[in-house]
């Protein structure tokens, strides 16, 4: 993503706040965590939903194959 999310901009203003190492740099972590998977599961969801579209246009293909063969008989 171009635009940084949220979570993104929350985890580095906590960087840069001078509180206790020992709650931001957890919480820091996590939310970059978080970030990272949430971009994986976007990705592979958009892969799934371009093979769907592949396989839906396949499927609607053979049909009219099937029709022309039938009507050719």
């Amino acid at each position: 993503m171009s635009k940084q999310t949220d979570a993104m901009r929350l985890a580095d203003k906590l960087e840069d706040v001078a509180l206790n190492a020992y709650v931001i740099e957890p919480a820091v972590a996590e939310l970059r965590r978080q970030h990272a998977e949430i971009e994986r599961l976007t990705k592979f969801c958009d892969e799934l939903i371009c093979e769907l579209s592949g396989l839906r246009m396949a499927a609607s293909m053979q049909k009219r194959i099937d029709e022309l063969k039938e009507k050719n008989t």
